[in-house]
């Protein structure tokens, strides 16, 4: 089973994966994300966000998702935005550079993209020469738009929205942009059978991206993709149980499961329930972490070390955990009676570290400045410490620059980089310190806010 793991979870290292039944796990908290009337879903970089949009994208998943969320059985979908430049089926940069250019409305474009996807899937003909021609004909011909929207359909579509993050705009213009898709994710919601889903960032939702009337209906369907423990443990016995040949079914006699088409459901016990999750990774790492009782359990201590500021992990930080601990104890422990070492449980947090720092920085590429200096620094430190390893980075041309200081230790916080003691001092958990190569000089942590 050890070797299996090492053969099935490599590919968490490179986190460039295409959801596949056999390692794309719903918890019961991320069930209703995949919902159609979940419209909106916010995660910070790692949550996996676009993981779940590709897989929404993908005919087969949705075939196997909708075994556990009925709804989704039949409904087509369509790409409304992605990382991927695809100009036919919607705006590239120089098109929304032209419509910010030209004061061109970010509501119309955005429901251009719907009337010529529908339109398109309805057989019907809408211009399609340009954006901008398209955009205009939405505008002015409202209800050939709506006679268009509400035709009868035997079908029903969800148009996904992701990777808004790469349309390469300064702040100001990319919340124009949003807050143009907000609208006309409101808008399409008043036309049965057809649904859109939007894929935010944590930093994307707290831009001024609301301000309008309806926004309370968009706010109403939005949810927050992250991952408890439970999640955490669930998705890696997920794996597990679907590793192929031997080493799947070896992990089934630990863990029960249920067979469907070929892919194997764990038992809803080892979704929720910290007992279940906790006997079964006994079998894999003992009970204990080392000879004393103070030592903690390996269920705990897999997932605590892990831990950012915010008491959050990453899905695929924990993954690498499990597959570097099987590495190191089929190399240094090669005839352990556990699959894994607790040892090698302990020191798995630096591949660990590795795998969140990249995560990380391709999730807010301007942290990658700030990581590079704090290598070798100590923490605890002051405020006024800590900023002078990387502020020659951040400077901008005001005498004051202590207000915009400030706000990036804010997001460093809210990210889950740092904390904030109660004597001010600025601490970094764990992972971060072992990850960068950090000295540590001890104490109590707390909240940023309470600075």
């Amino acid at each position: 089973m050890r070797e299996g793991i090492i053969e099935s979870f490599c590919d968490v290292e490179s986190g460039n994966v295409e959801p596949r039944p056999e390692t794309f796990y719903v918890s019961p908290s991320h069930l209703k994300d995949l919902r159609l009337d979940t419209r909106l879903i916010i995660g910070r970089a790692g949550t996996g966000k676009s993981y779940l949009a590709a897989a929404l994208q993908s005919k087969s998943m949705v075939e196997v998702l909708s075994f556990q969320l009925p709804e989704l059985k039949g409904i087509e979908v369509y790409t409304g935005f992605s990382a991927v430049e695809n100009i036919a089926c919607y705006p590239n940069a120089e098109v929304f550079n032209y419509f910010i250019s030209n004061d061109g409305s970010m509501y119309d474009l955005w429901r251009a993209v719907m009337v010529r996807w529908v339109a398109d899937r309805s057989g019907r003909e809408v211009p399609v020469a340009s954006w901008r021609e398209t955009a205009i004909w939405v505008q002015n011909n409202k209800e050939a738009v709506r006679s268009l929207m509400m035709h009868g359909r035997d079908w029903r579509g969800l148009i996904i929205f992701d990777a808004l993050d790469s349309i390469d705009n300064d702040w100001i213009e990319l919340d124009a942009i949003l807050q143009g898709l907000m609208k006309a994710i409101v808008w399409i919601k008043q036309f049965a059978g057809l649904y859109g889903k939007v894929f935010l960032t944590d930093e994307q939702a707290k831009r001024p991206i609301f301000n309008f009337p309806d926004a309370p209906i968009m706010r109403s369907t939005m949810e927050t993709l992250s991952w408890s423990k439970y999640d955490l443990h669930g998705l890696l016995w997920h794996r597990l149980v679907n590793m192929p040949g031997e080493y799947g079914a070896l992990a089934r006699r630990i863990c029960a499961a249920n067979e469907r088409d070929g892919l194997w459901m764990i038992d809803g016990k080892m979704k929720i329930s910290a007992k279940a999750q906790r006997e079964c990774f006994d079998l894999l790492a003992g009970g204990s972490m080392g000879k004393g009782r103070y030592d903690g359990v390996p269920y705990d201590k897999v997932f605590s070390r892990l831990l950012d500021s915010q008491g959050r992990v990453l899905p695929r930080t924990f993954l690498a955990s499990i597959y570097q601990a099987a590495l190191d104890t089929k190399l240094l422990h090669p005839d352990h009676e556990y699959v894994l070492h607790h040892e090698c449980i302990k020191t798995s947090i630096i591949k660990a570290a590795e795998v969140q720092i990249d995560t990380m920085v391709k999730g807010y590429p301007w942290i990658c400045q700030i990581f590079s200096k704090l290598r070798g620094a100590y923490v605890p430190c002051s405020y006024d410490e800590f900023v002078r390893y990387w502020r020659d980075d951040f400077i901008i041309d005001v005498q004051d620059d202590s207000q915009y200081l400030k706000d990036i230790c804010e997001d460093l916080q809210y990210i889950g980089v740092i904390s904030i003691r109660n004597d001010g001092r600025i601490d970094m958990p764990e992972l971060y310190r072992i990850g960068l190569n950090m000295g540590r000089r001890g104490g109590n942590i707390a909240n940023f806010n309470d600075r």
